[in-house]
């Protein structure tokens, strides 16, 4: 964007909260140049059973922002993988709360006349040669589409559906289709697909499906110890299957073997739908996927150049986090909750408060019984980092048993005043002003500040004119500067 607005100056430092608000009225800003009249928006977002809670609430807030009124959301979710208590459902009904309009379009599975439809369409012949076979897929897939099409490619694959030239017609055999042990899972339909590649492809997809749904080919050649010219020689057989798509046609400057690709150039891919990740990710033993996330993680950490490691940061964090259990060195331990207390700082940077939290207390959780003597810095900043995304998130149990462990251990009273600090905020988001001031009062003291608790006129008296003096000894001190 500094392409067109240029560079832009740092932004002031605020507190939680109000880093928070102004993120949100940036963002809200931001997607209103986009919302008008003549050129309304239209988002689409998938899979919002897997969104987090800050994504949620960006969500919410946009739609409920009486200022952007042509901005058109289109949401998916699995209807069957949210429950009553899912997050995604409480923020609906809070936008609908808002005044929004929300439309909802139940897809259900495909009955026999679609998929007689579906035949039809495909094998250009009549309805009375396609009803049977369509009966037996509706048998099989229950209906899924994507199921429904992976069972015919996986029939044509077999030969078992083929198109006969000599005649100009499809042909497939009933009674094979229905003596096949064909299963019933999706995944495993996948799985079994993928088993047919080449080993090298087979393993690239695992490491890709390790990374996520969408990867970058240059994170893939870190991971699996190859050029990226080879990962993706090596990929390149599930691309012609259409199990993964590339992003952009970047991957041509690899195919053609161009010497210095564009500085910055990313070659990117993602995985044709998440039930392909999910069985190229099966295909791992689950007692080996520990081993393999942390081998990739650390292949990311090693590879990465200090200077770009928090751009990267939660790549590496999520692989190790996942091999945590292989960790029996309290040295790597150590390093492992330092990487999660920068995660986390960048992820409360950017209003993600819980997964913020996950990583403070995931950096907690690694740390030795005696890390307040071995390691102060690093224990007190993920403590009291802890206490914050707690507030942030509301979780003021947390907030109480995090503060408590930091006003134990800590060395002086100054690293105990932010957690302080943290605590009186906590009070005043539960309305719970009277203990806010007494916490207050008590922190002054110790401070050796000290305030009574039922001030009469003199006390207010005095306040005011030593409040004055300091004004005015400010002011004066200003205008020598001038």
């Amino acid at each position: 964007m500094e392409l067109i607005v240029g560079k832009q100056l740092e932004v002031p430092k605020l507190s939680p909260p109000e880093a928070q608000n102004r993120f949100k009225l940036v963002f809200q800003n931001l997607i209103r140049v986009f919302t008008k009249p003549e050129h309304p928006l239209v988002l689409f977002l998938d899979d919002l059973q897997w969104a987090d809670a800050a994504s949620l609430q960006l969500m919410q807030l946009l739609l409920t922002d009486s200022n952007s009124q042509y901005l058109f959301l289109i949401g998916a979710y699995r209807d069957n993988e949210v429950n009553n208590a899912h997050p995604l459902l409480w923020s609906l009904e809070q936008i609908r709360k808002g005044k929004t309009v929300i439309n909802h379009v139940s897809l259900s599975p495909l009955d026999l006349s679609t998929i007689n439809q579906l035949l039809l369409e495909t094998f250009k012949c009549s309805l009375e040669e396609v009803k049977p076979l369509a009966a037996l897929i509706l048998d099989k897939t229950d209906g899924n589409p994507f199921f429904v099409n992976e069972f015919l490619k996986s029939l044509y694959n077999d030969k078992i559906l083929e198109f006969v030239s000599s005649q100009g017609r499809w042909r497939w055999n009933l009674k094979q289709i229905q003596a096949r042990n064909l299963t019933d899972n999706v995944i495993e339909l996948m799985a079994g697909k993928i088993q047919k590649l080449s080993t090298l492809t087979q393993q690239v997809l695992q490491r890709s499906a390790c990374i996520g749904n969408q990867f970058e080919l240059q994170t893939l050649a870190v991971v699996s110890e190859k050029s990226p010219k080879k990962t993706h020689a090596e990929l390149r057989e599930a691309i012609l299957e259409g199990l993964v798509l590339p992003l952009s046609d970047n991957y041509k400057s690899i195919e053609l073997d161009v010497p210095q690709p564009a500085a910055g150039l990313k070659v990117e891919y993602k995985f044709a739908h998440d039930r392909i990740q999910q069985a190229a990710y099966s295909l791992i033993p689950a007692e080996e996927r520990q081993t393999v996330h942390r081998k990739i993680g650390q292949l990311l950490l090693q590879n990465t150049e200090p200077e770009k490691r928090a751009g990267k940061i939660f790549d590496i964090v999520n692989q190790l986090n996942l091999g945590i259990k292989l960790i029996n060195k309290q040295s790597h331990k150590n390093e492992l909750a330092q990487l999660n207390l920068i995660a986390g700082k960048k992820a409360k940077a950017t209003a993600a408060y819980k997964s913020a939290l996950n990583y403070f207390m995931v950096g907690v959780s690694l740390l030795s019984e005696n890390s307040w003597q071995e390691q102060y810095e690093l224990t007190l900043a993920l403590y009291v980092k802890a206490t914050e995304a707690a507030y942030l998130c509301t979780y003021f149990d947390k907030v109480d048993k995090y503060a408590e462990v930091v006003l134990q251990q800590a060395n002086t009273l100054l690293d105990k005043v932010k957690v302080y600090e943290i605590k009186i905020q906590a009070c005043k988001a539960q309305n719970q002003m009277l203990q806010a001031v007494k916490t207050a009062l008590a922190v002054l003291k110790l401070l050796g500040v000290r305030f009574p608790e039922k001030p009469n006129k003199l006390n207010i008296l005095l306040g005011f004119l030593s409040t004055k003096l300091a004004l005015a000894g400010r002011g004066s001190a200003r205008r020598r500067v001038t």
